[in-house]
């Protein structure tokens, strides 16, 4: 049974207050088992998914996740891109300048290096492009054979399957290159850090436990799909929007040139002192997040939601449109409005959602790398530029200012 739960009190209570109820991965063969074998951040269960997830938490943080370093990484690859848009003489179709930014981002995060001289570097973008569209479409909902035929037989798939052999491939190779170069001296980012951990493990009892090559590569491949297209995509979607509405770029130009100036980009720090720029992106987040509706969850036992009998093993997702479309909210909630997040102080003011990466204990696993690359993508470009929309769809233009 598919149960798909509507509306902010159901919502809350299956995946905040009975997420220990709710918080397997479907039973059977689907889209994301498929995508790396059943293994991986994305489809594992209890005790290995909460060892792999703890270890990914602290790995990030000593890799450098909240510590300048990284954003000064993040700000590096962010001026590479700043300086594309200023060469450009066409309109930018921006989902591929912004993955391939997000993408630089998350293998410093992951192999503590960019691979921007690797040749596979591009064609892994363009593999993981592809499989992405089969992640939230009808295809996510296709479970146990009727799945299993569609791989069969679907030419869509066929291609997607292609795709997902290409990534892997490269994957692979840069784990294996990990492999014979990592050194306890050269352990840093999270490949490293699991490398030198399974090390140890292997050394004190001489049993790698959950922390296997192969789980990995699964664990690799969920990442830098989540940290590239997922954050591409939703950064893209959000900046499409924001060129709809010119009055509300003027008052943030206004914003950052008083609070940051123009002599340097802002950092993750000057947030507090950005009200109007983080109540624009929660309303992004708002009306223009391109994922709405979550990941399924599972149900070991039979149960009820909302007084419905949902017998075990059923697909669970949310609907988190019901959430951010919600009139009781978000007043008017068809109208484009960031001050709905601000008191009358001006002030950033506690609201509810809205929630673009999920919400509970499967919620995206990167989300606070997330947050802060779009906070980051997003204050930048408005520094930098004006934007508007391309003669041709999804293309933006970006005026430099003066």
């Amino acid at each position: 049974m598919v149960v798909v739960v509507n509306g902010r009190p159901v919502i809350k209570e299956v995946f905040l207050k009975r997420a220990n109820e709710f918080d397997r991965r479907p039973r059977g063969y689907n889209v994301i088992s498929w995508l790396t074998d059943g293994m991986g951040f994305a489809q594992e269960n209890r005790i290995t998914w909460e060892e792999q997830r703890s270890f990914f938490t602290e790995a990030v943080k000593s890799a450098g996740l909240g510590k300048p370093e990284l954003e000064k990484r993040i700000q590096d690859e962010i001026r590479l891109m700043l300086d594309e848009f200023r060469h450009s003489q066409q309109p930018i179709e921006l989902h591929t300048y912004v993955s391939r930014t997000m993408g630089r981002i998350i293998s410093h995060v992951l192999f503590n290096r960019t691979f921007t001289k690797d040749k596979g570097f591009d064609e892994l973008l363009v593999a993981l492009k592809e499989v992405s569209s089969v992640l939230g479409g009808k295809t996510s909902i296709i479970v146990g054979f009727l799945f299993r035929l569609k791989v069969m037989f679907s030419e869509e798939m066929r291609a997607v399957q292609n795709s997902r052999d290409t990534a892997r491939r490269i994957v692979n190779r840069w784990i294996r290159e990990e492999i014979n170069n990592s050194t306890p001296s050269t352990s840093e980012g999270y490949v490293g850090a699991y490398l030198q951990h399974r090390k140890n493990l292997m050394k004190e009892r001489d049993d790698e436990g959950s922390f296997t090559i192969k789980r990995l590569e699964a664990n690799t491949m969920n990442l830098l799909l989540e940290g590239t297209e997922t954050v591409s995509q939703t950064a893209t979607s959000m900046l499409m929007e924001l060129s709809k509405h010119q009055d509300v770029q003027v008052a943030l130009h206004e914003e950052l040139d008083a609070a940051v100036g123009k002599d340097r980009l802002l950092t993750w720090s000057d947030k507090e002192n950005l009200p109007n720029l983080d109540s624009t992106i929660q309303e992004l987040y708002r009306v223009a997040s391109p994922f709405l509706i979550t990941r399924f969850v599972s149900n070991l036992k039979e149960t009820r939601i909302d007084g419905y009998l949902v017998p075990r093993n059923s697909l669970i997702c949310a609907n988190l449109a019901s959430i951010h479309f919600d009139p009781e909210i978000h007043p008017h909630p068809e109208k484009f409005d960031p001050k709905r997040f601000l008191d009358e102080n001006g002030k950033k003011m506690s609201k509810e959602g809205p929630y673009p990466f999920g919400l509970g204990k499967r919620s995206c696993i990167g989300e606070s790398l997330a947050e802060m690359e779009v906070f980051l993508v997003i204050g930048a470009i408005l520094q930098n530029f004006k934007i508007i929309p391309g003669r041709q769809k999804g293309t933006l233009n970006f005026l430099p200012r003066q």
